[in-house]
């Protein structure tokens, strides 16, 4: 019996420690840019998924680096890059796949 519950606790802290590595916060990046970056994706993913136009895309990633404030390297890194997923509307989808997998990776969120 014991051996069993204790193995049940082994289960139960491996699954929540490989469960959280995916979720961690790259260490140049604050948790505002972090989170910023995230809905970045979330806008873009659903541009492909025909849930928002490119104008539309293209305005909620506009106002909201409007409200960002970040001021570090990987701040900036999310400003970049977000600005460029922002002009990639106006080139082609495959640009802007590019510009998506990009923030994606550096974001720890990579599919």
């Amino acid at each position: 019996m014991k051996k069993t519950f204790y193995f049940f606790i082994v289960c139960l802290l491996l699954i929540n420690i490989l469960g959280c590595t995916n979720n961690h916060i790259p260490e140049d990046m604050s948790y505002d840019s972090y989170k910023t970056g995230i809905k970045v994706l979330e806008i873009v993913d659903q541009y492909f998924e025909r849930q928002l136009n490119r104008k539309e895309a293209n305005r909620c990633i506009g106002e909201l680096m409007s409200e960002f404030k970040g001021s570090g390297i990987g701040d900036i890194e999310i400003k970049q890059e977000a600005k460029q997923i922002q002009l990639s509307f106006y080139v082609n989808e495959i640009t802007l796949l590019k510009a998506r997998d990009e923030l994606a990776k550096n974001l720890g969120k990579e599919k």
